[in-house]
């Protein structure tokens, strides 16, 4: 074996020459390591033994009954199934070194590790590369949490996979294996729920003031009676309330963003997320017609805006409340 190189991005490892094996880019490589973990592609981790024993009484046990004569170099040899990757992936997480970023295949293969070693000592780094995993493939990290529970990644997972809510679909026969039927249906259950809730939001006008609608007045408006002819359809519904808590909460309110709304209630039972509201292809063909009312279109495109992210904020704050129940 060459000479020890300086520390790398992996930790101390061997200077490569022509006739290193690839595998050596695996090794945890400390000239002073008193003990080494072969992996199950014959690939040795030179390790410290305070560091695994501290994080993980399976290792402390398992350095506790090696045999003198299976040695390396006056080491201990603790020969394990997991592989260099996973092996590579599981002490960086013990060792204070950087890590590349987990596939989900790494995650599940750490996950198991630290299942199998009875590591705890850093659940708040699992839990943070749960969530960026999540982020591309949400349904994948539920199936990991339902195996190894940690509940607030699962709800953020859970509530991940609304963007394009399809159970368990896309997640991997191994996974499904793993996930009970109250796991499964809790899931169905609560992307159900969300699209009810979100829908449920846009179904009304009673969550918001009538003056935050656009083109809305109330029938005691002076502005009515100065325009009781427009040029868009106004049609009565009950508000948040009026500007005075005694005036009667019932607004006309444009014909036009009413369809917004309906338009709203279908595309959140394809996406029942808040932002879903504040698609352009969702509120221009209502603002268009607005537009072309000489009383709505003056102050429409800037009302509209702040009517869908006040929307927003409401769909979200509905889909928040929902449980995610297995």
């Amino acid at each position: 074996m060459s000479d020890i190189s300086s520390n790398s991005e992996y930790g101390y490892v061997p200077a490569l020459d022509d006739a290193a094996d690839s595998n050596d880019l695996f090794e945890f490589y400390d000239a002073d390591a008193d003990a080494i973990v072969r992996s199950a592609d014959s690939v040795d981790f030179r390790i410290y033994t305070k560091v695994l024993s501290k994080a993980s009484p399976v290792f402390r046990t398992m350095f506790a009954n090696t045999s003198q004569a299976d040695t390396a170099d006056g080491c201990p040899i603790v020969q394990v199934l997991e592989d260099a990757r996973t092996l590579d992936n599981l002490f960086r997480l013990l060792y204070p070194l950087d890590h590349p970023p987990f596939s989900i295949d790494d995650l599940r293969a750490v996950m198991t590790a630290i299942d199998k070693y009875a590591i705890n000592s850093f659940p708040q780094t699992v839990d943070r590369l749960l969530l960026e995993a999540a982020k591309t493939d949400p349904e994948s990290v539920y199936a990991l949490t339902c195996r190894f529970p940690t509940q607030s990644v699962m709800k953020a997972a859970a509530k991940l996979t609304l963007r394009n809510p399809q159970a368990l679909s896309p997640v991997s026969r191994t996974d499904i294996a793993h996930i009970t039927a109250p796991q499964y249906s809790g899931l169905v259950t609560y992307q159900n729920k969300c699209k009810d809730a979100a829908t449920l939001v846009c179904g009304s006008l009673d969550w918001i003031k009538g003056s935050l609608i656009p083109g809305a007045i109330h029938p005691g408006n002076a502005k009515l009676k100065q325009h009781p002819k427009r040029d868009c359809r106004m049609v009565d519904r009950v508000t948040g309330g009026a500007a005075s808590a005694s005036s009667d909460p019932t607004y006309k309110v444009p014909a036009w963003l009413l369809e917004y709304l309906d338009a709203c209630i279908l595309a959140l039972r394809q996406c029942p997320l808040g932002d879903t509201v504040m698609d352009p292809k969702l509120y221009l063909p209502s603002l268009q017609k607005a537009w072309s009312c000489s009383v709505c279109g003056e102050r429409a495109h800037l009302q509209m805006l702040l009517f869908s992210s006040a929307l927003k904020n409401r769909v979200d704050d509905a889909i928040g409340q929902v449980p995610l129940d297995v």
